[in-house]
């Protein structure tokens, strides 16, 4: 009980994540295949001899396709494709640094505003502590890079982990050739993608927990801090010097670090991580500077709690 008292947050966001990722799937069933229930109950009928229903099968399904055939066409790249990008998943785009965020402050941000970080550095040198803070992201990091994992776990197990390329899905909206023909190759890059930005989202919140007591407020403030560096990484960065000043265009996909959940184009994906972890240095860089003088920390901390 103390444990779920002391990370009730944290224990709320896993299973809003895991509520999420079943509600997409129950919503893809229900928009393409709610029909199936009273098809094959019209079929057991019909089939048993009753005259009237299988008149009525013949009248509404009669060009209807058998749902099981239908869904036998399905593979496990496609189910997956459609569960991230237009299902109820899809909005962890924009939510996405909000949990990490709140992850970050169930944690460590009550470790400083408690001011129970004291009683560290009295066990430790602060360089220690220092390296301390850098681990604190890479501890809910993994959280997101799970969930698109267990979105093609489960979509493999429905769909009997059909890797076929057949024409249902090159005619899908989800298709091009490099992510169907090296799909592990595809998803190991997207996690490292989402991955690394998902400490940029932890460094972020680190930073900002500093300078606010209210957790609240901390979760606002951090959110707020994600929109800034992500308008400032698209618009000033690539739309301004990069794509204006330079002359470097066609590069949108590669900077709208919201988007790395998929890509439906061909990309350079070592140019995509190499960009990812740059963003991700230059954030530890933040936190370095946020944190490098133990004094200052200490009075900040006391004059909050004053």
């Amino acid at each position: 009980m103390k444990y779920i008292k002391n990370n009730k947050l944290s224990i709320f966001v896993y299973l809003f994540l895991l509520l999420l990722i079943f509600a997409s799937f129950y919503k893809y069933f229900k928009d393409y295949y709610s029909y199936a229930p009273y098809y094959y109950d019209l079929e057991e009928k019909c089939e048993s001899g009753n005259k009237k229903s299988c008149i009525e099968f013949e009248k509404k399904y009669k060009y209807v396709m058998d749902p099981r055939e239908k869904f036998k066409q399905v593979d496990t790249i496609t189910l997956a494709s459609e569960i991230i990008e237009t299902s109820y998943f899809s909005i962890l785009q924009w939510i996405a640094p909000l949990i990490i965020i709140i992850l970050v402050v169930d944690s460590f941000h009550r470790e400083l505003s408690s001011g129970i970080f004291k009683y560290y550095l009295n066990r430790m040198t602060y360089k220690k502590y220092l390296k301390r803070l850098f681990f604190i992201s890479l501890k809910v990091s993994w959280v997101l890079p799970v969930c698109l994992l267990l979105v093609f776990l489960i979509s493999g197990l429905l769909t009997g982990f059909n890797f076929s390329i057949t024409d249902y899905a090159i005619s899908s909206p989800f298709y091009y050739s490099f992510k169907y023909n090296n799909f592990i190759i595809y998803e190991i890059v997207i996690c490292i993608l989402i991955f690394l930005m998902s400490l940029l989202y932890g460094n972020l919140t680190v930073i900002c927990s500093k300078k606010n007591k209210n957790g609240l407020i901390t979760i606002v403030i951090s959110y707020i801090a994600f929109l800034m560096v992500d308008l400032f990484i698209y618009v000033v960065f690539y739309a301004l010097i990069l794509n204006q000043i330079i002359g470097i265009t066609n590069m949108t996909d590669y900077f709208n670090i919201t988007g790395y959940w998929f890509f439906d184009n061909d990309m350079n994906y070592i140019l995509l991580i190499l960009i990812a972890l740059l963003i991700t240095f230059t954030s530890y860089v933040a936190v370095y500077f946020s944190y490098r003088s133990k004094e200052k920390l200490i009075y900040e901390n006391e004059k909050q709690n004053s």
